[in-house]
């Protein structure tokens, strides 16, 4: 087959660098475009300025509210291969002794090799300093203590372990550059979070997907008004995907798991839940369409039940008094929103990204650079990964989208590369719940955290 023949993805490359993805998503791409047109904050309203994405699925939905997102191919659900050059299992081992080596300040003229008369033993010296094992019998904290007594010593430390960054097995992290562009490896080492309810309103969430078993906490479908949010996909274009199910996946898709991708709170690990509220369905023909209305309940739905993060990977041109009150209350409540600016820099920064009280997230490419499509102006607060939606890609092999979970009623569940300033939002709010681990828990916290490290 040639590449953009329908295929399941395997982590194969076609020439230029681009994983085989199937031609009904490219078919699928023009649709996902008109369904910008109806509005904001997918690739904003009368978008065209996204690129052809490479060839696979795109994501740009988008509602009265609007859900941002981008392009994508298609990777089967199932068992994947691991790409030659993901990293396998280097989790930080949490059991290792407390380490045995002594080193040794030394002042000017020092020998090393006479602090040996103390108990211990030479294993190597440089200009400043000396590292020792206490001889066999002798007490770690009992030989720290003569070689502190000795005038040619200036200071004495236990030695301490270095570790490789923490990198998941899951086979497709390889490709999810937007994650070591942030520091998450880094970050990792240090936390994979604490129990914290992130709300993802949106377009509902496919709860039987693989890599987001146990996630979910219970939430609402304002589009339907009953309690089952998940996302049933678009009967007027069944290929549309499923723009919730990517955006659960980024912040909490379960990690380490040996399958599909990895989550932003390395997902499964924490307790981490996500909150599915759907405001976004199919309407008049269109996929990705809602209500402002639907997205204040869903705003004031979330902070009434224990939400402390709100993603809102959509967007309006109109400054709603519903949404407005509703923001605000949420943030009095001390509720971090966390929204998407927009995919059209000609609308300018979307509601409800544009209001004070919300992180607004502009995209970023896998250059590091503003992503040509993303909404940009004072309202924004920071930038992350949302792919540039350029193909080729400019980096090398890995496609310029971001990758995670999601669906449509042609494939079922799978995962999908997508891009806009929908996905970047994600990569914030799920930032947001690790630093809750940490103790930045009120909104002004995080902004002052996101803003002194980004």
């Amino acid at each position: 087959m040639t590449c953009g023949a329908s295929q399941p993805f395997t982590g194969r490359k076609c020439p230029g660098g681009v994983p085989k993805g199937a031609a009904r998503v490219i078919r699928a791409i023009p649709l996902l475009t008109a369904g910008l047109l109806l509005v904001g904050c997918g690739a904003g309203a009368g978008s065209s300025s996204i690129p052809t994405p490479p060839p696979g699925p795109t994501g740009t939905v988008e509602g009265t509210v609007t859900v941002d997102s981008g392009s994508s191919s298609a990777a089967s659900a199932r068992s994947q291969p691991a790409p030659s050059h993901t990293a396998g299992p280097a989790r930080r081992p949490r059991s290792l002794p407390e380490p045995d080596r002594i080193v040794v300040g030394l002042r000017p003229g020092a020998q090393p090799q006479a602090l040996q008369a103390s108990g211990v033993r030479l294993l190597r010296a440089s200009r400043s300093f000396a590292v020792f094992r206490p001889e066999p019998g002798q007490d770690v904290e009992a030989a720290m203590a003569r070689l502190r007594a000795m005038p040619q010593v200036a200071w004495v430390a236990r030695d301490a372990y270095a570790f490789r960054h923490s990198e998941p097995d899951d086979p497709l992290y390889g490709y999810q550059w937007h994650y070591p562009a942030i520091g998450l490896p880094q970050a990792w080492d240090v936390t994979t979070g604490s129990p914290v309810i992130v709300a993802v309103v949106d377009t509902g969430v496919r709860p039987d997907h693989p890599d987001l078993q146990g996630v979910f906490v219970a939430g609402y479908d304002f589009f339907d008004d009953d309690n089952d949010p998940t996302d049933p996909g678009c009967s007027a274009d069944p290929g549309d995907w499923s723009h919730g199910t990517h955006v659960a996946g980024t912040i909490a898709a379960l990690t380490n798991n040996g399958e599909g991708v990895t989550g932003v709170t390395w997902g499964g690990a924490s307790t981490v839940r996500i909150m599915p509220l759907r405001v976004l369905g199919e309407a008049s023909g269109e996929c990705g369409v809602g209500y402002l209305s639907d997205v204040a309940a869903a705003i004031e739905y979330a902070a009434q039940n224990g939400a402390r993060i709100v993603n809102l990977s959509l967007g309006s041109t109109s400054d709603h008094p519903a949404l407005r009150s509703a923001v605000q209350t949420a943030a009095s409540q001390g509720v971090v929103l966390v929204a998407s600016a927009g995919n059209n820099p000609s609308d300018g920064v979307l509601y409800p990204a544009a209001y004070p009280e919300v992180i607004a997230v502009a995209a970023t490419d896998c250059r590091g650079q503003r992503a040509s499509y993303s909404a940009y102006g004072p309202q924004v607060f920071i930038a992350a990964p949302g792919g540039g939606a350029v193909y080729p890609s400019p980096c090398g092999t890995t496609p310029d989208y971001v990758l995670s979970t999601s669906h449509n009623l042609q494939l079922g569940n799978t995962y999908v590369w997508m891009a806009g300033t929908s996905m970047a939002a994600p990569h914030v709010s799920g930032v947001a719940a690790l630093l809750f681990g940490r103790g930045w828990t009120t909104p002004a916290a995080i902004r002052n955290r996101l803003q002194v490290t980004a």
